[in-house]
């Protein structure tokens, strides 16, 4: 027997057997899977694709975590409640306080957000009743804050006859029929809103869609004095106010009285007002025409107003606590003898919306035929915050400027801060204008007569800001004051490019520079100098013109001036301008800078 070879064999055989059961065992293996791919964060759709406040819309998409705390959802910035989720739905609630047209957010921790590719609109349904007014109102009426009111035509409110409006009631006005509310001579409204629940006046379209002059706006006429009623005995003679084709601008002489009592406006917006009836016959955000003493008119915002925001015809009303924001004309328009007091008074302009009339902060005529008329305008301002269209940035030759508030051009259309012309005696104390074309214009000898004999004064103010440019050989000069001898500017629209910063026949004065160094005006070259917290911010955002710490506007205001001893005036401010940090009712709740979002029901 040959062993070794036995042995041989038998190694060989479970070689064999070994190498034959690796590849069974091989060949047998199960091949493992690839790791699952998570699919990426991803909108595809929703629906519905429109509803209001508490609607369930459903969300379908990828990458969704399906807890509903695993991610967040909103519309455009405000978040939703989100009510189920699975890896592809998510179903949400439409949030409260929103009304447009928002992407759809969705948003994990440590993954980037995505957005809808499409626009969720938020609508509203009125759970008011609406009340329509369209004709003449004859008999006393109450105005309660349970009840839409919707002004369609002119709506008259006859002599003898008072509206009271509860706190937190909504007015709308009609665009087709250019709805406006006026109140006749020996009327009375009585809308006392509060700080927390204001009286809102303002469009009859949804939010997105509102615009300058989409209803006729809120017109109040007295029995005060106006000189264009001077010497009037006929009452078929009386003129009549602007837009308001059968309502008289006051009484005739013998029945006026400067104390007349129109009523109460106080805690009051008037939004989108202004409607056009006819070239150059606008109606205003607010007029008042020869209102009286015993009215009261206080915290009023006007809003993006297609004329004039404030116009007073006439009358010795003193009003407080104004803000006039965005309008395309003129924001406090003083005319036909307008006597009264005006203290803290705020104004904000657009870059690109200025009427083609000449668009300023003040505008104030004695007469529209620059008379000598009686009484004369005399209105007195203190405390006034007038933001204009651009801010610029350094001063002296090299003058820049930068535009608000992108960097772009503002309207052609802007004239100055304060034009006072056509025989006005206006006075401005304790106030501030920047960014403006112009500063004061002073047009006419008429007016700088006035000045230079003390009828109108201007005093402890700060000017600045203001666009430069090469003005009668001076090079980089600031204008912050402007004087036009002679009959004045050519209409409305004052070739400022062309004026002279100061004039030996500016009345008794050596001329207007002279004339605010005298009187404790100061001259600042750019709006950075005034060190006002947050003065030029886009539509829809508020303003911050509160001095911050440093700013030449913490100190400066005086009251001494005898225009000043009237008891209306509040004589405790330190400071100059609208508002400081402890004094600030631009801040408060009855106050919006966003009236194109807002949801009123």
């Amino acid at each position: 027997m040959n062993r070794p070879n036995a042995l041989i064999r038998h190694f060989l055989v479970v070689v064999s057997c070994i190498l034959a059961g690796s590849l069974f065992v091989t060949s047998c293996k199960k091949t493992e899977d690839p790791a699952p791919v998570t699919p990426s964060l991803a909108i595809t759709s929703f629906s519905p694709t429109s509803g209001k406040a508490g609607d369930v819309v459903t969300i379908t998409g990828t990458g969704f975590n399906a807890s509903t705390t695993g991610q967040t959802v909103s519309f455009g910035t405000t978040a939703a409640t989100v009510l189920a989720a699975t890896a592809t739905n998510l179903v949400v609630q439409v949030p409260n306080s929103i009304n447009g047209n928002f992407p759809i957010v969705v948003s994990q921790p440590g993954s980037t957000s995505v957005s809808s590719s499409t626009q969720f609109n938020v609508t509203t349904t009125i759970s008011k009743p609406v009340v329509s007014i369209s004709t003449a109102i004859t008999a006393n009426q109450n105005w309660t804050a349970d009840n839409i009111y919707l002004l369609s035509n002119f709506v008259y409110v006859r002599s003898g006859v008072t509206v009271t409006i509860a706190p937190g009631t909504i007015i709308k006005g009609d665009k087709l029929s250019k709805g406006t509310l006026i109140f006749e001579p020996g009327s009375k409204i009585m809308a006392q809103g509060t700080a927390d629940n204001p009286i809102i006046f303002t469009s009859n379209l949804a939010p997105g869609l509102r615009n300058l002059g989409d209803w006729g706006g809120l017109v109040i006429t007295g029995k005060a004095d106006d000189n264009a009623a001077t010497g009037i005995t006929d009452p078929t003679a009386l003129p009549v106010v602007e837009g308001g084709p059968t309502t008289q601008v006051s009484a005739i002489d013998g029945q006026r009285s400067n104390t007349d009592n129109s009523g109460v406006l106080s805690y009051v917006r008037i939004e989108w007002a202004g409607v056009a009836l006819s070239p150059n016959n606008e109606i205003n955000g607010l007029s008042l025409y020869a209102v009286g003493s015993g009215t009261k008119i206080d915290h009023v915002q006007v809003s993006f107003a297609n004329d004039d925001s404030f116009e007073s015809f006439g009358g010795v009303q003193n009003m407080s606590y104004l803000i006039a924001y965005r309008g395309i004309d003129d924001d406090f328009d003083t005319d036909n003898g307008y006597s009264g007091n005006v203290q803290f008074g705020l104004s904000v302009r657009d870059l690109t919306i200025a009427d083609q009339s000449g668009s300023k902060a003040f505008e104030s005529d004695n007469d529209a035929n620059n008379s000598t008329k009686l009484p004369q305008t005399s209105v007195v301002f203190s405390n006034m915050t007038l933001i204009g269209p651009s801010a610029v940035t350094t001063g002296g030759a090299s003058m820049s400027t930068t535009a608000n508030p992108a960097n772009a051009a503002a309207s052609a259309n802007y004239v100055s801060a304060m034009h006072v012309r056509r025989n006005s005696a206006l006075s401005v104390f304790n106030s501030i204008e920047l960014g403006w074309p112009a500063g004061l214009l002073l047009d006419g000898t008429n007016v700088g007569t006035n000045v230079g004999t003390g009828k109108s004064v201007i005093a402890n103010n700060i000017f600045g800001g203001n666009l430069a440019g090469s003005v009668n050989g001076v090079a980089g000069y600031n204008r912050d004051v402007l004087y036009i001898s002679g009959s004045g500017g050519a209409g409305s629209l004052t070739p400022i490019n062309a004026l002279g910063p100061d004039s030996s026949a500016f009345g008794a004065a050596v001329g207007p520079v002279t004339y605010l160094k005298a009187n404790n005006n100061r001259r600042l070259a750019g709006t950075a100098a005034f060190m006002l917290t947050n003065p030029f911010t886009a539509s829809g955002t508020k303003p911050d013109v509160t001095p911050a710490t440093g700013s030449p506007a913490l100190t400066g205001a005086d009251f001494t001036n005898a225009k000043l001893a009237n008891a209306f005036f509040d004589k405790t401010p330190t400071f100059v301008g609208a508002v400081s940090a402890d004094k600030n009712y631009t801040s408060e709740k009855w106050v919006n800078f966003d009236p194109q979002n807002a949801v009123y029901q």
